[in-house]
């Protein structure tokens, strides 16, 4: 006879919706982030007294900080389901 392994922890599906509510939260920042960076790039570019390429460093920061969190929570979003 063969022996069929170890037998696979049951999923708990109540782990896997946390885990996708947690993923939607922290992908909220990284909206905004893309909102907000739309809006600046734009009124940068067509407002007559700025110059392309000038960037405010502080709020560029902010922007990619919640870029990144955006994309963690994509990551566990991903993790959720594949899990």
């Amino acid at each position: 006879m063969s022996d069929p392994g170890p037998a696979r922890a049951g999923r708990s599906p109540l782990v896997s919706v946390l885990l996708g509510l947690i993923g939607i939260i922290l992908v909220l920042p990284g909206l905004c982030s893309l909102l907000f960076s739309v809006v600046w790039l734009r009124s940068m570019l067509l407002e007559a007294g700025s110059r392309p390429g000038e960037f405010d460093g502080v709020a560029l920061v902010i922007m990619l900080t919640c870029a990144a969190i955006g994309a963690v929570g994509v990551g566990v979003i991903i993790f959720a389901i594949r899990r």
